[in-house]
């Protein structure tokens, strides 16, 4: 039996053994195309910062041109930034 080298001793890692992926061959704006990804809107909307702002008493977010009521501010901006996070996630996994 031979013994197995490490990785970087003359024997590649783990991802050269695998056969390369079609966005290797294709290039960037072609790889796109074939797969009808928009990149430019997804790192703008994974790029989008939601803001809170105090309106009458609440906190209210405002991510991208909506606007999000996330409860009285009595209940204390920790609460309101958790309420903002749940709803950002909710709005990418309806998006992908």
């Amino acid at each position: 039996m031979v013994p197995e080298l490490p990785v970087g001793r003359g024997r590649p890692g783990g991802n050269y053994t695998r056969p390369r992926e079609s966005g290797h061959r294709l290039g960037p704006r072609r790889f796109a195309e074939v797969h009808q990804l928009n990149i430019r809107a997804a790192v703008a909307r994974l790029s989008a910062k939601p803001f809170i702002r105090v309106e009458s008493g609440a906190c209210v977010c405002r991510f991208g041109n909506q606007e999000y009521a996330l409860g009285p501010t009595e209940a204390g901006l920790a609460r309101a930034i958790r309420r903002m996070s749940q709803l950002r996630r909710e709005l990418e996994a309806e998006v992908a």
